[in-house]
């Protein structure tokens, strides 16, 4: 998976589950939907996005080790 798609795909999951937890749970789990925006909004400011270094740090070695294996089955 691309950066992008991971990263767009992290937040709306995060902001769906924040809502959905807030609505049927408590009230206070709107937070999550807060700390999800303010993180989007630090991010188009300064360029640092941590989902994007997240998955530069672990998720792009393993998704190249399973696309070597994936040929190597071919």
């Amino acid at each position: 998976m691309k950066k992008k798609p991971f990263v767009r795909g992290l937040a709306g999951i995060v902001i769906v589950g924040g809502f959905l937890l807030g609505w049927f749970v408590n009230k206070w789990f709107f937070l999550i939907d807060l700390f999800a925006g303010l993180n989007l909004l630090q991010s188009c400011k300064t360029g640092v996005c941590p989902p994007e270094i997240f998955h530069s740090r672990y998720l792009e070695k393993e998704i190249e080790k399973a696309e070597e294996e994936i040929k190597h089955i071919k």
